[in-house]
């Protein structure tokens, strides 16, 4: 993106945002749902614990851990009437959790199509250069080849001349180097067209089925299926 452009973000669409945020509300809830359920459940232990049943110490951490003023002075009974309240509440919760992060994983697909729909031309134009510098490459990779192996040839001594291959770059004449697998794999998408791969490798282009690449935009409502926010 040039420095005029400003990076699409997820936020743009009303639809995730608000998803988004009432995701984290429900998170929010759960966790005060769960600390609550706790604490009623740290209460009813001590309040129904049989100190003849366990040894001293774990009678005292019992005590301690029931020892709440939220719960203090409640009976058994109506603890455990709250427990099964918030253990209710606390499945609720846990299910609408999952159901709107489902919701808001549809929507981030939606907002991401549209948000990429944005970008394609920028990140085309990219592709487009980098398969222009590759070419380029080759050719100066070509050139400093020959020349150092033209001189090895005539039994010339290099001396002060460093060779200077770039290793692992390839070259366009093999097919199977990395140079030829970037330059195919841009004609396979449709960055480039045929008449722009190297005579050298065209014959395994023809073999790709070009997939051409998607420029029109994406509309923020396009979906499978009905998304409820």
């Amino acid at each position: 993106m040039n420095a005029k452009s400003r990076m699409p973000s997820l936020d743009d669409d009303d639809a995730y945002a608000a998803a988004t945020l009432k995701l984290a509300g429900l998170r929010n809830e759960l966790a005060k749902v769960s600390a609550r359920r706790e604490t009623v459940l740290n209460g009813l232990n001590a309040a129904t614990i049989d100190p003849r049943r366990i040894d001293a110490i774990t009678a005292a951490a019992y005590k301690l851990l029931g020892d709440d003023t939220a719960t203090a002075g409640a009976s058994a009974s109506a603890l455990r009437e709250e427990l099964a309240e918030q253990t209710e509440k606390l499945q609720v919760l846990d299910t609408a959790v999952g159901i709107q992060k489902a919701t808001v994983d549809a929507l981030r697909g939606i907002a991401s199509r549209a948000a990429i729909s944005q970008v394609l031309p920028v990140h085309r134009a990219a592709v487009v250069e980098i398969v222009k510098s590759i070419l380029s490459l080759d050719c100066a990779l070509a050139v400093e080849h020959n020349l150092t192996d033209e001189l090895r040839q005539r039994g010339i001594s290099l001396g002060e001349l460093r060779p200077m291959p770039l290793h692992g770059f390839g070259t366009l004449s093999d097919p199977n180097s990395r140079a030829s697998g970037f330059v195919l794999e841009a004609f396979e998408y449709g960055f480039i067209g045929l008449d722009e791969v190297p005579a050298s490798i065209r014959a395994w282009a023809r073999a790709k089925k070009a997939k051409p690449a998607r420029t029109e935009p994406v509309r923020a409502g396009d979906s499978d299926g009905w998304i409820g926010a």
